[in-house]
């Protein structure tokens, strides 16, 4: 069996790869695929925001036996998250302070999740859960 070429020719036009997603139709398959990009990147953007907040003043969630996160901490869980959207991932589910200094992000449900957990000396691990049950653990950096 002959391989297809792949070489330019009159009649076949190349692939499209992206379409360009419009407000006016969003139960289209074709479009469908924009609205949730754009859902997806409003999630980013309120969790990197978040993640400003605490950098800025870390005090607002230090509460009793919960230790702030640094301003490293902070930053380096907003270097994983945008490391996170950059290879494709969806929002993270729920991020939340440790009470060590650290910030946990968070994926999935109580049956099965993941965690991407910042500890305050810089180290991350990325943890999978089978119910509370830890099933894998490893480290990241």
């Amino acid at each position: 069996m002959k391989a297809i070429e792949s070489e330019p020719t009159p009649f076949i036009t190349p692939a499209v790869d992206e379409f360009v997603p419009t407000k006016a139709d969003t139960e289209s398959p074709i479009t469908r695929k924009g609205v949730a990009d754009e859902q997806g990147d409003e999630g980013w953007q309120n969790l990197i925001n978040q993640l400003i907040e605490w950098g800025i003043s870390p005090d607002s969630i230090a509460d009793e036996g919960i230790e702030a996160p640094s301003r490293n901490t902070v930053q380096l869980t907003a270097d994983l998250a945008l490391a996170l959207k950059r290879a494709g991932f969806d929002c993270p589910d729920a991020m939340v302070p440790d009470p060590n200094g650290g910030i946990v992000l968070e994926y999935g449900t109580r049956n099965a999740s993941i965690a991407y957990h910042v500890w305050h000396d810089g180290t991350i691990d990325r943890c999978t859960f089978n119910g509370p049950r830890l099933m894998e653990r490893s480290r990241l950096l």
